[in-house]
């Protein structure tokens, strides 16, 4: 699966029992890049930069590409966090909560089998706003 593909998958059995009680009315197959994160902290401005550039550039800009787009001198910076960079494979479940109505949607991690909330920034960052209006509304 190439980075930044969305596909449409149906939903399974293990999609229902990580949401019980949610009725999950989509599901999108996603290769993301990622920092691996221990807490809930925020990407910095320069790691949300170097995600959006893989994002949105073709072919994925090199780390001396991305230092120049930057104004750094030299590329020490960038490498550290192309270096830490790394790709998943995650299930972005919608979902509407039955008791309240409302619309939402959750990081399913194959590795873990479980939801992963500490993706969702990097889901975000990889455009999931524009997705979940293609696919859903």
């Amino acid at each position: 699966m190439p980075i930044n593909s969305w596909t449409k998958v149906a939903v399974i059995q293990e999609h229902l029992d990580v949401l019980p009680n949610k009725k999950i009315f989509g599901v999108i197959e996603v290769k993301i890049w990622y920092l691996q994160k221990d807490s809930a902290r925020r990407y910095d401005i320069i790691e949300q930069f170097i995600l959006r550039c893989i994002r949105d550039l073709t072919p994925i800009p090199s780390a001396q590409e991305i230092s120049h787009l930057l104004g750094f001198v030299n590329d020490k910076i960038v490498l550290q966090v192309y270096q830490k960079l790394e790709t998943k494979i995650v299930n972005i479940l919608f979902y509407e909560d039955v008791k309240n109505a409302t619309k939402n949607w959750e990081i399913f991690d194959y590795q873990q089998k479980e939801i992963n909330p500490l993706l969702r920034e990097a889901v975000i960052l990889s455009g999931i706003e524009t997705k979940y209006e293609c696919y859903f509304e």
